[in-house]
């Protein structure tokens, strides 16, 4: 390695003297930008390593496979390097990369690659070895590497190797070959032979900026010189502009900076959609040109570019022509804007009514809830909002069966939030459940019919227990029934027609009456959908049943589903969708959608039916309305992305929606094998017996509204995630680098986005800043909640406010809202003691009017500390419309005798705003056999009530069994991962229960 300092020449030391296993390096080629940025490539016929000279010493920075033999760049962060075996590597100012490409033809593989030279970032040529017989000029094009034309080239056979490239321009280029002194140039059109006048390889070729003098050099000390006519250039166009951008129109532009010589005598603008062409130039695919003809020197300028596409992304450049050629500026990108047009909404008391909802639901207001068929009458008043650009206009509205119309909306409805209203009221004429449909027409493009179904109950007279329903807030006078009970009624075991739910009861099968055995321990935890269907997983007693129950099929889940408790799924029996597989194992914790529709995790016996190691886990559903189908299966490949399959699944699938008789929505983890081994979120859409897979997702990928990228998307963290009943998806995740969270929401049918990201400022805080956020909650309309803890600034930078909950609509992140924090006090929480403050609080659940109930301290001395004995624990609830502290320990327990609480586990929610938990006693009449319970709330967060406790006494099939302990699934979990559902619309709950006699039993608490 030499030096010139400008009088001397000195010798180097590279770093690269001692050389590697398969001898010393020779260092083939330099190039540099500055006195200490300086890069140089070696080849020892095994590695080729690239080095570095700061301004003191030279140090490697990068080792390819391969030798490499030339070294070029644009810029510092633009450096290219080629070389052996067809070796190209790109720099981009961070790190070196290998550039995969392909070519027709393609190049043998043992193919060198000697030389490279280019113009700018989007223009550099590479020379080669001859290939197949075929002269080997490559161009890289700003996007990727293709064969340059060779017109006017001799046979490979004259040419050999392109040891040389240089230039002035793209239309101004030489090369140089190492057969009989084969040199070259390239006029933008085709390529010239050079008379050299010498038969020696030639190895370098180099010009003067302007192409008047050309010198190379080659075998046996040749050095030759050639002239040329001195050229000009073409001229410089920078600043490409986009202005007045509508759905149909903008104004490009950009600058001639300098005219190279000449002036110019067209100058305009290119574009194309960018997923047709990111890079135009003139003739290329599905361009446009805008031209403008004259004589033209330095200056801006701007044409008009008409029917545009709305909602599309364009790339587009300026250029300028003279009489040495055309150059463009560097390309820039602007969207159209949406055209006008209206986007509806329809909604009751907040929440979303879906175009084309067939499930109705009390919380949207498509349930209408029960009412007498003599005297009663129900009013629901829908809103429709217009958040378009355009008019809505509605019409023909209609409704069917026991419906009928009392106020009907505006026909237009104003842009950008414009409000309508409507009102149907139920009337029953007969008992039972009564079916209906709205609809109406819009002007809506993607909703231009729009219906749902709604339903109500018609009853006879009504019985009220005055224990719980006081008799001035009874709501009818038909001929009603009231009663004054003693206490509440016990839970019982979930029924069977062989009996109940209970270690060595009879177990039904398929059909729901034929017994396959008995049950044995149960496997804990059941789940309890909005609709009342159940499903939980259990074992079978060895031995029981004919045939006999064996360990290989002793496993299974059991679901009941508005009638009789049937199996499932089991063990060593028939998978479908796999023909002649058997299902080898169940998971403890299925899924179940707020419809009823069950969703599980399975693995299959290997090495029947065709199952092997790689194959032997799948996800099956109910959702589509078809029975039991497997929605993917390890092994089985990502649609969309070439050679992708799934090698396997984080843990289960908990994210799923009924979102129609035939139809559902899923999201899950997994992780990828083959092309990708990356981690992702992926969707299932459900139609009938037919899914649809898409990405949610992609770990390495851009995580939406950041700059930064998903790491792992099947760790904890990021799965599960979680799903309302229109199959909106929200998830947490964590990004790289960084190692920052965020959530992310995507709509049914839309883009997944941001929700809220470490680092933001927190809502509700005086420029605090969020530190972390915790797995959300998901209510209905994606609404969500989720904990999140705060950086030591703004109005905590003392650390004493440093978490809460908070609320957001997803669709709308504007709308985030602290809604309890670390630090408030009586003037923002109800019922909170004057001097006292909300603690640290935990993750929560919603119900489906958005409303929830959390854990957190109750600062006793409002101190901001959370620790005991001074501070205890509370369950604060927002259930009543307001949030409110609820319960703490030391509060008298309800249905004890002087017995207070001395803990609890987190709340959990669900039926008409109620929320329930599993509490410890102590003092008062407790002992040791009925130190723990489970309390409920009344509607709206009312007042709390005894359920169950240790010590009751509740009859079964198996005779009258005593209480030892009350289980909810996820007891103990501070975020309860999974999230699963375990009380119903009605406000029943489903409770894994263990008997003195070390039994167990699924209840079902009213």
């Amino acid at each position: 390695m030499m030096h010139y300092d400008g009088s001397t020449w000195t010798t180097h030391i590279s770093g690269l003297e001692a050389g590697g296993t398969n001898g010393p390096y020779f260092i083939y080629n330099i190039w540099g930008t500055a006195p200490n940025n300086i890069w140089a490539v070696a080849d020892n016929g095994e590695f080729g390593p690239i080095i570095k000279w700061n301004g003191t010493s030279w140090s490697t920075q990068y080792t390819h496979t391969t030798g490499l033999r030339a070294i070029w760049g644009s810029s510092p962060t633009d450096i290219w390097a080629v070389g052996n075996s067809t070796g190209i590597v790109h720099y981009d100012g961070t790190s070196w990369s290998t550039v995969n490409y392909t070519l027709t033809p393609a190049l043998l593989p043992n193919t060198t690659l000697f030389s490279i030279w280019g113009t700018d970032a989007n223009n550099v040529w590479i020379g080669g070895a001859s290939s197949g017989g075929v002269v080997t000029i490559l161009k890289w094009d700003g996007s990727t590497i293709s064969r340059f034309n060779t017109t006017g080239m001799p046979a490979a056979t004259s040419v050999g190797s392109i040891r040389g490239i240089t230039g002035t321009s793209a239309n101004n280029i030489y090369v140089a070959g190492d057969i009989s002194g084969f040199a070259s140039r390239w006029d933008g059109t085709t390529w010239t032979t050079q008379s050299t006048g010498t038969v020696s390889s030639l190895n370098a070729i180099w010009c003067t900026t302007n192409g008047a003098d050309i010198w190379s050099s080659g075998a046996a000390s040749t050095i030759i010189k050639g002239t040329a006519t001195p050229e000009g250039s073409p001229p410089t166009v920078t600043t490409p502009t986009s202005t007045a951008v509508t759905h149909n129109t903008a104004t490009l532009g950009g600058t001639i900076s300098a005219t190279g010589g000449a002036d110019a005598t067209a100058r305009g603008v290119v574009y194309a959609l960018t997923s047709q062409n990111a890079n135009p130039e003139i003739g290329g695919a599905n361009v446009t040109v805008l031209t403008e003809s004259g004589t033209f020197s330095t200056g801006a300028f701007t044409r008009n570019a008409t029917s545009l596409t709305a909602s599309s992304a364009y790339s587009y450049k300026a250029y300028a022509t003279n009489s040495s050629g055309t150059s463009y500026s560097s390309v820039n990108t602007f969207n159209t804007l949406a055209a006008p047009a209206p986007e509806i909404a329809v909604s009751y008391a907040g929440n979303n009514v879906a175009d084309g909802a067939t499930v109705p639901a009390l919380a949207n207001g498509t349930d209408f809830g029960s009412t007498p068929v003599a005297g009663g009458q129900v009013e629901h008043t829908f809103t429709i909002t217009n958040s378009g650009t355009a008019v809505l206009t509605i019409a023909s509205l209609a409704v069917t069966g026991d419906f009928s119309i009392t106020a009907t909306p505006s026909n237009n409805v104003g842009i950008s939030g414009g409000t309508t209203t409507f009102t149907i009221r139920f009337d029953p004429t007969t008992t039972g459940v009564r079916a209906g449909e709205v609809s109406f027409t819009t002007n809506d493009a993607s909703e231009t019919s729009y219906n749902f179904t709604v339903q109500g109950t018609g009853t006879g007279p009504q019985t009220f227990d005055l224990v719980s329903f006081p008799i001035a807030n009874t709501p009818y006078d038909s001929g009603e029934t009231y009663i004054y009970s003693s206490g509440p009624t016990l839970p019982e075991p979930v029924p069977t027609t062989l009996g109940d739910v209970v270690s060595a009861g009879s177990a039904p099968g398929g059909d729901g009456t034929t017994s396959i055995g008995d049950f044995g321990l149960l496997r804990r935890g059941g789940f309890l959908a909005d609709n009342g269907h159940l499903v939980f997983p259990g074992t079978l007693e060895i031995g029981t049943g004919s045939p006999a129950v064996t360990l290989a099929s002793s496993s299974g889940l059991w679901k009941t589903a508005g009638g009789n408790l049937f199996l499932l799924a089991r063990s060593g029996t028939t998978v479908p969708d796999v023909a002649t597989a058997q299902f080898s194992t169940l998971p403890e914790v299925p899924g179940i959608s707020a419809g009823g529709d069950v969703s599980f995790l399975g693995t299959l016996n290997i090495g029947i039916g065709g199952v092997t190691a790689d194959n032997d886990t799948g996800l099956w559903s109910e959702l589509g309305g078809t029975g039991l189908n497997l929605l993917l299966r390890e092994d089985d490949n990502v649609p969309g992305l070439a050679g992708v399959k799934v090698a396997k699944f984080a843990s289960g699938i908990y994210a799923t929606a009924t979102t129609g008789a035939s139809t559902g929505q899923a999201a899950f983890s997994v992780t990828y094998k083959g092309a990708s081994t990356k981690t992702a979120l992926l969707r299932a859409s459900i139609n009938g017996a037919a899914t649809t897979i898409s990405v949610v997702a992609t770990e390495g990928e851009d995580a939406p509204g950041t700059a930064v990228d998903f790491a792992n998307l099947a760790g904890s963290y990021s799965d599960p995630g979680r799903m309302d009943s229109a199959g909106n998806f929200v998830f947490s995740a964590i990004t790289t680098p960084g190692n920052k969270e965020g959530i992310w929401y995507q709509p049914v049918a839309g883009a997944t986005s941001k929700v809220v990201f470490s680092g933001e400022t927190a809502p509700g805080t005086s420029g605090a800043t969020f530190l972390k956020v915790y797995r959300p909650s998901i209510g209905s309309g994606g609404v969500i909640a989720f904990r999140a803890s705060l950086n030591a600034n703004g109005d905590n930078s003392s650390s004493t406010r440093n978490d809460g909950i908070w609320r957001v609509d997803a669709d709308n992140p504007a709308s985030l809202t602290c809604i309890l924090r670390r630090g408030d006090d009586s003037s923002v929480v109800s019922n909170l003691p004057v001097g006292t403050r909300v603690g640290n609080p935990w993750g929560g659940w919603l119900t489906t009017t958005n409303r929830g109930a959390w854990k957190a301290w109750l600062d006793a001395n409002g101190d901001f500390t959370s620790a005991s004995p001074a501070d205890r624990h509370a369950i604060y609830a927002d259930l009543s419309g307001t949030m409110q502290l609820a319960v703490t320990v030391n509060d008298a327990a309800p249905g004890t005798t002087g017995a207070t609480f001395s803990g609890f586990d987190l709340p959990v929610v669900g039926g008409d705003n109620q929320y329930a938990f599993i509490g410890n006693l102590a003092g008062g009449d407790t002992v040791a056999e009925n130190n723990q319970g489970l309390w409920k709330s009344a509607p709206n967060g009312g007042a709390l009530t005894l359920v169950l406790r240790k010590g009751d006494v509740i009859p079964t099939s198996e005779g009258s069994k005593t209480v030892t302990k009350i289980d909810l699934p996820g007891s103990l979990q501070t975020d309860r991962r999974w999230e699963q559902p375990v009380m119903d619309n009605t406000g029943r709950m489903v409770l894994y229960i263990t008997f003195g006699d070390g039994s167990t039993s699924q209840i079902i608490a009213p």
